[in-house]
């Protein structure tokens, strides 16, 4: 299981439903490396924002549909955060590169976010096992 950070726009070109599913084109930097049960923060870039980049929400990708160049993860046991955690707020620098829209999160970073947004680390639906029962 990975946990990945998705950047999401207010004005997304793609497919997206904020907390039910996130769409990208195959070709994109670790696209193909996303899986079902994986964890997943979303982020909404500084030029999206006019608070900075900023994370507000948490989730677990569910099924992946695949059609033509693009990919739908359904998002599953999605939590909002109860206010939005800005970068700067986290000691780590989150993301490796800061033009791939889907990077991987190291797992202290994204309970880190979870804890900062106001939801416990310890949310069974935001779980790292991913065998953990769920609500």
């Amino acid at each position: 299981m990975s946990i990945w950070i998705f950047n999401q726009r207010d004005d997304s070109e793609y497919d997206d439903v904020e907390g039910r599913q996130y769409s990208y084109p195959r070709y994109l930097p670790n696209a193909q490396q996303v899986s079902p049960g994986d964890l997943f923060v979303y982020y909404r870039p500084k030029n999206a924002s006019d608070i900075g980049g900023f994370f507000f929400g948490a989730g677990r990708v569910g099924a992946l549909d695949r059609e033509g160049g693009m990919v739908t993860a359904h998002v599953e046991d999605y939590v909002e955060l109860s206010r939005p955690v800005n970068e700067t707020e986290l000691t780590n620098k989150p993301r490796s590169n800061q033009q791939n829209s889907i990077n991987r999160l190291a797992a202290e970073l994204f309970f880190d976010i979870l804890r900062l947004g106001g939801v416990s680390p310890h949310h069974n639906r935001m779980s790292a096992e991913p065998d953990t029962p769920r609500i």
